[in-house]
């Protein structure tokens, strides 16, 4: 089923990118407030590393 994994991966993408959106938000708030430290740079490295994967496995298809 080519069609549905590949429906998973852009899932996937998809919703790393909002929690790296939700971190990189979190981050910008709670560096004024003196928070405890943010997670925003794990959300970032987390989707970094998604879009490496993601464009590995398409360039392995072709």
């Amino acid at each position: 089923e080519p069609l549905g994994e590949s429906y998973d991966l852009a899932m996937l993408a998809y919703l790393t990118v909002v929690l790296a959106l939700f971190d990189l938000a979190y981050t910008v708030v709670s560096a004024p407030l003196h928070l405890p430290l943010p997670r925003g740079v794990w959300g970032i490295s987390l989707a970094a590393e998604t879009i490496r994967l993601l464009s590995q496995h398409f360039n392995e298809q072709r």
